[in-house]
Order: C-alpha cells, then sequence, then structure tokens
C-alpha cells in the first residue's frame, strides 16, 4: 500500500470557532449584527464549556463559553499592532455592498476601526470592527 497524498482526502471548511464571554449575549449579537441564526446549543464536558452553533447561509460560527474565559490584552490591540502576534487577528467576510453594511454597523453603534478602507490599488476596501467582546471581524468589498 502506497503513501497517501493531501489531496487523497476531501477537506471541507466546516466553521470558525470564537470563545466567548456570555453564550446568550453572543448568539444575540451576531444575530442582530451579522444575521447569523442560532442552529444548536449544547454543552461539551471536556472542555466544561457550553456551545452555541449559529450559521447563516454558507457560514457557521461555532461559539464556545467555558466556565473561565479571560480577555488577553494582546489580543485586543487596534491595528497596526494587531499582526505583531501570532495566532488568530481576525474573521474576514466579504460583502456586495460595503457601504451599506457599514453603515448598517453604524446603526447598531459597532466598534468600528476602520470604515472602507482602501486596501488595495485594485478598489479592494474593507470595514474593520469588533464584535461585543473585542474580537475583530474585517468586511471587504466583494470585487
Amino acid at each position: 500500500m502506497g503513501q497517501s497524498s493531501i489531496t487523497d482526502f476531501d477537506l471541507a471548511f466546516n466553521n470558525i470557532a470564537i470563545a466567548v464571554k456570555d453564550i446568550k449575549t453572543a448568539v444575540k449579537w451576531y444575530g442582530d449584527v451579522l444575521g447569523f441564526e442560532l442552529v444548536s446549543e449544547t454543552y461539551f464536558e471536556p472542555i466544561e464549556a457550553n456551545i452555541a452553533f449559529i450559521s447563516r447561509p454558507g457560514l457557521s460560527l461555532e461559539l464556545v463559553n467555558p466556565k473561565s474565559v479571560e480577555t488577553v490584552p494582546e489580543l485586543l490591540v487596534d491595528p497596526p499592532a494587531h499582526v505583531g502576534f501570532a495566532g488568530y487577528k481576525a474573521i474576514v467576510f466579504d460583502v456586495d455592498d460595503l457601504a451599506g453594511f457599514t453603515q448598517h454597523l453604524r446603526s447598531h453603534e459597532v466598534t468600528i476601526l476602520w470604515a472602507e478602507q482602501a486596501l488595495n490599488d485594485e478598489g479592494l476596501k474593507s470595514t474593520l470592527f469588533r464584535d461585543f467582546d473585542g474580537n475583530l471581524i474585517n468586511v471587504f468589498n466583494r470585487t
């Protein structure tokens, strides 16, 4: 029997897991601000955490709420310092109307770090903001 290659496996993206301080607040925020709907909730004993699976078409998030969760100050620094630490930087989405989406965020009083910021000469722009726990979320215009 020969050695397998990574291309022998059908690897597919499942979700992004985010540790949150309050599961009910997280489900509500991601629902109200980003349109996610609750799919299921469970308790996962090995990590002693409540978990909520939320989704919207083509996207799934796993909200994890352990008994104790701490905010790491280094992960909450503003750009450009946020890229100075190895690890998670931001959840990144695409949207077809960045200006309208940015206005939607403002109407929900979301903390916006930059709005419709030009990222390159080809017209790519993004709006970078924080969720209620301070996690970075970046939304690019779909070009």
